[in-house]
């Protein structure tokens, strides 16, 4: 298991589905139906190390309003969100031979890992989803909306997505002298 969350540590992409997740979790209740939960990165390594025969349920809510906010449609549900993830996967990325002859849990965790975060990159291409998006972060200071660190060294320095501060330690570093 350790080397399962090793490898799962490694991807850059779980951070960003959780951030990004957090983010579309505020949707006004006039569409609450396309609102995504939201999710802690400990939650999505955990749903995704599931190992059983059957998805993990939280990658199952997150999938079916993922895709229910891409397609704007309230039928997507627990029978048929993986025939409308394939469709999905085959429209947008018609010679993507993931999910073409095989089910969803058969997937590797880096495929799951790359699947959310496409479908959560295709729903910030929508302009609408994307002026929420904006609406919603505009009176935010950068910094209240990092969920976590991305990392940390053995000398006790996090590593925060590039915005502002690219490492803080015991002491700040701006991003243009820190590599």
């Amino acid at each position: 298991m350790s080397d399962l969350l090793d490898e799962l540590q490694k991807m850059w992409q779980v951070p960003a589905i959780a951030y990004l997740c957090e983010m579309l979790s505020h949707i006004p209740p006039d569409r609450e139906w396309k609102a995504v939960p939201p999710v802690s990165v400990e939650e999505l390594e955990e749903a995704l190390m599931y190992c059983d025969d059957s998805v993990h349920p939280l990658l199952v809510r997150l999938h079916i309003q993922l895709l229910r906010g891409l397609w704007d449609v309230k039928r997507i549900d627990v029978g048929n969100w993986q025939a409308q993830l394939a469709k999905t996967v085959e429209r947008f990325m018609p010679l993507c031979p993931v999910l073409r002859a095989t089910e969803y849990r058969q997937l590797s965790m880096q495929e799951k890992v790359s699947v959310l975060h496409l479908l959560l990159e295709w729903r910030l291409c929508d302009h609408q989803e994307l002026d929420l998006v904006q609406t919603i972060t505009k009176d935010y200071e950068i910094s209240s909306l990092r969920l976590q660190p991305i990392g940390e060294d053995d000398k006790g320095n996090k590593y925060w997505p590039p915005t502002q501060d690219w490492k803080k330690g015991n002491e700040t570093t701006s991003t243009s002298h820190s590599r």
